[in-house]
């Protein structure tokens, strides 16, 4: 309440279920910039700014409406979402697939679509021709997909926005690839939240006005985790998700190693206000499937161990995904079996060794066995197309051509080890 008694001056009142933007009672009220106008009705602003009580607001239900996945573990209704990866590790072709899935209605990942949508694509980091061919090599709704390779810097597809969406208003999801080309040709320096917080929050405030789900593909820093740039780009969005290769040291990012091997397997970790959790994937046959489609989780856990020893069964049930309790039944079992070590400090190993069943065809005849000893527990030496030392480099290097167990004595020869 005013000191002395006086009264607040009074703008324009909007009423209950008016657009105070568009209509028409709006238009004679006296604004702060009308000399003409009384001093109280000078001092009321040009725009109508609304606040209603809570009751007047949720008296409309759709208010309360949580809203709609249009494409599992990608886009959402209204909302805007950031994808960041490291260049080259598969954002692109990643959306590229959920997005031709939901043109046609099917399954995402293994989840549902609601419906099909019709989704907006700004081809700006990769050649126009690059992108059709590879959405040609996809099974989609041609219709659906609308392509645009125009805009190069945020005010051209701020533009193109507006043309498009009033062109095609049936869109429901429009992609940006990538946020970082535009960001570019616009020469903002995303270090700088003065700078790219503006820009990045129209681009927002577009997709809202327009009430459709964003997608902006964009790159992570050096480490692969997180986006790169100021904070206040998550800040600006409401979906974060990064897309990580899992490499050798538990779930880290191994771009930048010269021997690290590409297995396919990636790490979508999602943390927003619709979408949060995390998904295994593995690349196979030419698409991204959930990594526990791909295998069984015995062979998920023997797969990464190879890679190398787990810090923790929780660490281990954690990079292998899927069922807790199922994993955790697995490295029991694996334990019994003999495949898996618990090591005293809890730690979890391959077995170093294990012997290959008589008959089993690897050996030249019954009883015996041949073939090369391959070394477990390595980070990389399990993997197809990574560098290790085998075990004739270890004997012409002076040392046992039998790599040791845990306690340094050699394997004897006629032992086969398998991972």
């Amino acid at each position: 309440m005013p000191r002395n008694g006086a009264t607040r001056p009074r703008g324009p009142v909007v009423p209950v279920g008016a657009d105070p933007f568009t209509e028409d009672w709006l238009q004679g009220a006296p604004h702060s910039g009308d000399a003409g106008a009384p001093a109280s009705a000078r001092l009321a602003p040009r725009r109508a700014y609304v606040a209603r009580p809570l009751d007047a607001w949720i008296a409309d239900p759709s208010l309360l409406a949580p809203p709609q996945i249009v494409v599992p573990w990608l886009a959402v209704a209204g909302c805007c979402t950031l994808l960041s990866g490291r260049e080259k590790s598969g954002k692109t072709t990643l959306t590229a697939q959920c997005i031709a899935a939901a043109t046609l209605g099917h399954a995402v990942l293994g989840a549902p679509t609601p419906a099909p949508v019709t989704v907006l694509w700004y081809a700006v980091d990769e050649r126009k021709e690059d992108t059709l061919r590879r959405f040609h090599g996809l099974e989609l709704d041609a219709q659906r997909l609308i392509i645009s390779a125009d805009p190069r810097t945020v005010e051209e597809l701020l533009e193109a926005l507006e043309q498009h969406l009033a062109e095609y208003p049936a869109v429901d999801v429009v992609v940006v690839d990538t946020l970082s080309r535009l960001f570019a040709g616009s020469r903002i320096d995303a270090n700088q939240s003065d700078r790219v917080e503006p820009i990045l929050w129209r681009i927002v405030e577009a997709l809202r006005r327009h009430a459709v789900a964003g997608v902006l593909l964009y790159h992570t820093n050096k480490d692969g985790r997180n986006y790169r740039g100021s904070t206040a780009i998550g800040a600006t969005v409401d979906e974060i998700l990064v897309l990580r290769r899992r490499g050798e040291d538990r779930d880290s990012d191994d771009f930048d190693d010269p021997e690290a091997a590409d297995d396919g397997r990636r790490l979508l970790e999602q943390n927003g206000r619709n979408l949060r959790g995390r998904q295994h994937l593995v690349y196979a046959d030419g698409r991204y499937v959930p990594f526990d489609v791909s295998s069984g989780v015995r062979d998920r856990i023997l797969e990464t161990l190879s890679l190398g020893a787990a810090r923790s069964k929780n660490q281990l049930v954690k990079d292998v995904g899927g069922n807790r309790k199922a994993a955790l039944n697995a490295v029991r079992v694996l334990e019994e079996e003999g495949l898996v070590r618990v090591m005293p400090d809890g730690e979890i190993r391959l077995a170093g060794w294990f012997r290959e069943p008589a008959g089993s065809g690897t050996g030249a005849g019954h009883g015996t066995t041949t073939g090369s000893v391959v070394p477990t527990g390595s980070a990389r030496g399990n993997h197809p197309g990574t560098t290790h030392r085998n075990h004739s480099t270890r004997a012409a290097e002076g040392g046992s051509s039998f790599p040791p167990r845990g306690g340094g004595e050699p394997e004897p020869p006629d032992v086969v080890m398998k991972p």
